[in-house]
């Protein structure tokens, strides 16, 4: 019988949000220095963040398993963590957005599960009743 797999992803108005200040900021700093406007500009950004966003949205999604967490480092790539390997959680706010770094044995590079996804309710619920009784990534959710 297949494995249940719950599988969870973020909320996109985060990214959007962070992806559109960080890509305004310099051309806004651009245009006054130049002291000229330009609206066409400002609505590429915004076309363009939208589509970032939501292309983090679908490509980096959160797993939880019975046997452990799939998820994503701070550069993006992908990486399983059975229950019992993992060592200690902390949390961690980059530029208002909350994560949750998961720190496994064997592996200096922790996970980056993000603490903005879509149903938090059902992946908190999840986080407290797959990892064993004791784990410190299901101890941060009760």
């Amino acid at each position: 019988m297949p494995e249940t797999q719950h599988q969870y992803s973020m909320k996109i108005l985060c990214y959007f949000i962070v992806i559109f200040t960080g890509a305004v900021l310099p051309v806004f700093g651009l245009e006054l220095y130049r002291q000229s406007f330009h609206p066409v500009a400002y609505l590429v950004l915004l076309v363009f963040s939208f589509a970032c966003a939501s292309v983090l949205v679908v490509v980096w999604k959160i797993t939880l398993t019975a046997q452990g967490l799939n998820g994503f480092n701070f550069w993006g790539f992908y990486r399983f963590v059975p229950w019992q390997q993992i060592d200690h959680v902390k949390p961690f706010n980059f530029i208002g957005l909350r994560y949750l770094r998961v720190y496994s044995q064997g592996n200096d590079k922790p996970l980056w599960v993000p603490l903005f996804i879509k149903d938090y309710q059902s992946f908190s619920t999840m986080a407290c009743s797959l990892p064993p009784e004791g784990n410190v990534f299901r101890a941060y959710f009760e």
